[in-house]
C-alpha cells in the first residue's frame, strides 16, 4: 500500500513526533510512504530521511494558503499515485483535501487532529481560519478523521465537524525507547548545573500562550516558599532560553527563586526525564501531550491541568489540577514533594505501566493498518477502531 503523509512542517512538535515514530514502524510492516512538508526543511526532516522515507517540502508561507500551494500539492498526488492520503493538523488536512479535489481520481483521506482548544486565546487567526474550512470539508464523504483525543473529539462536533466518519485512535509509545537512565540523568544535572541531590520539578514545551509558563512560574514561587528541601525548577523546550524576553519579564514577575534552570531545546529527552523528580504541565488546551506519557513511561510523576484527556492519561498515578489557578498548581507540586521517595518511586513505576498497558506504539500502528486497509478496501472505517482502550 502507498500511502501519502501531509504535514504542515517537520518541526519538534507532538503531532510530528508522532508522525515520525508511525512512518517508521509503517516502513518496517512493508508500506511504501512519502511525507509532503507544505513548509521549508524543519528539524526533523534530516531524521525521516535517515528512517529511508521520501520527504518533498513545498516551501510555502506559514498561515497563508496558495493557489499554487494547492496546484502543487495537486502534482504532488499525482506523480506519487497514493492509495490514501493522510493528513495531519488543520493546514495540511485542508490542503490536501483540496489538492486531492483538483488531483485526478478518487482517493481516500484520513485527517489526524490533535488539537482541543479552538479558542482564539491561544490560536493563530491562520490556525482558526483552517480549522473552520475544515469543518466544512469534514462533511465530504471521502473524509474520516482520527481524532488523538476523546476531548478533540468532543470539541470539533461541537464545532460542526461531521461524526459519522470519526474515530479515536490514542497516541502510542514505544516503552523501549523511554526507560529511565540514572545515570544519563546524573550527567544531564551535571551539564545544566543543578545538584545531583536536589529535588527537580520540571515542565517542558515550546514557549507557547497555550503551555501557560505564568501560572508554572507563580506556582513555582508558592513551592519556594513552602519547601523544605533543595528544589530546582527546570523549564525545557523550543524558546526556553536567556533571549525570550517574554519569559524573563515572566521570571522577573512571579520570583520563583534563583534555583530556576532553563535548559532550552533538548535532543537526548531520556535524559531529561530521567533527571526528573517531577514533571509538570500547565497547559490551557493540549489534547494528549506527548511530554507526559514520554516522562510516564521513564518513571517520572507527573501534575498536569485537567485539559484534554490527560485526566484519563494520568489516571491515579499523578495529580490533576484545573488550568490557570497557580495556588492549587503549587499545592499539588507540594502535595508530591511531601511524598517519602520510596513512595515518589513507586508511583513513578504506577505510571509506567499505566502508558506501557495502555498507550503502545504496536497498537497505534495496528489501528492506522486497519483503517488503511478499511479505507482502501471499502471506504470505510472499521468498527474495531471505535473502541475507546480506556474503558479496559
Amino acid at each position: 500500500m502507498r500511502v501519502l503523509h501531509v504535514i504542515t512542517g517537520l518541526n519538534a512538535g507532538g503531532a510530528e513526533s508522532i508522525l515520525l515514530a508511525l512512518s517508521n514502524n509503517l516502513r518496517m510492516a512493508g508500506f511504501e510512504q512519502r511525507i509532503v512538508s507544505l513548509l521549508d526543511e524543519g528539524p526533523l526532516t534530516a531524521r525521516v530521511r535517515s528512517n529511508g522515507i521520501e520527504c518533498v517540502h513545498l516551501g510555502q508561507s506559514r498561515g497563508r494558503p496558495s493557489a499554487a500551494g494547492f496546484r502543487a500539492m495537486a502534482r504532488e498526488i499525482e506523480e506519487y499515485q497514493p492509495d490514501i492520503i493522510h493528513g495531519w493538523m488543520y493546514h495540511a488536512c485542508l490542503y490536501a483535501t483540496i489538492a486531492s479535489g483538483l488531483a485526478t481520481g478518487m482517493r481516500p483521506l484520513l485527517w489526524s487532529i490533535h488539537h482541543a482548544h479552538l479558542g482564539f486565546s491561544h490560536n493563530s487567526i491562520s490556525t482558526l481560519v483552517a480549522a473552520a474550512a475544515c469543518g466544512l470539508l469534514s462533511h465530504s464523504t471521502k473524509v474520516h478523521i482520527a481524532y488523538c483525543a476523546e476531548s478533540s473529539r468532543r470539541a470539533h462536533s461541537a464545532r460542526g465537524y461531521a461524526d459519522a466518519r470519526a474515530t479515536f485512535i490514542p497516541n502510542g509509545y514505544d516503552a523501549a525507547l523511554f526507560v529511565r537512565n540514572p545515570v544519563a540523568g546524573r550527567l544531564f544535572r551535571q551539564r545544566v548545573g543543578i545538584p545531583e541531590h536536589a529535588t527537580v520539578i520540571g515542565m517542558g514545551g515550546r514557549y507557547d500562550p497555550i503551555k501557560d509558563h505564568a501560572t508554572f512560574l507563580e506556582a513555582c514561587s508558592i513551592v519556594r516558599r513552602a519547601a523544605s528541601e533543595k528544589v530546582v525548577f527546570m523549564l525545557f523546550g523550543e524558546g526556553i532560553d536567556g533571549t525570550n524576553k517574554e519569559l524573563a519579564a515572566l521570571i522577573e514577575r512571579y520570583q520563583p527563586g534563583s534555583e530556576l534552570v532553563l535548559a532550552g531545546r533538548l535532543e537526548d529527552m531520556v535524559a531529561a526525564y530521567s533527571a526528573l523528580d517531577i514533571l509538570v504541565s500547565s497547559s490551557r488546551g493540549e489534547a494528549f501531550p506527548n511530554l507526559i506519557c514520554e516522562a510516564m513511561l521513564c518513571e517520572v510523576p507527573c501534575v498536569a491541568t485537567d485539559v484534554g484527556d490527560c485526566r484519563t492519561i494520568i489516571g491515579e498515578t499523578g495529580y490533576i489540577v484545573p488550568p490557570g489557578a497557580a495556588g492549587l498548581l503549587g499545592n499539588a507540586m507540594i502535595n508530591a514533594l511531601s511524598l517519602p521517595r520510596k513512595a515518589r518511586e513507586e508511583l513513578g513505576l504506577s505510571a509506567r505501566r499505566r502508558i506501557s498497558e495502555r498507550y503502545s506504539a504496536e497498537e497505534f500502528l495496528a489501528r492506522h493498518i486497519s483503517i488503511y486497509a478499511g479505507l482502501v478496501t471499502n471506504g470505510h472505517l472499521p468498527t474495531q477502531t471505535l473502541t475507546d482502550p480506556n474503558a479496559r
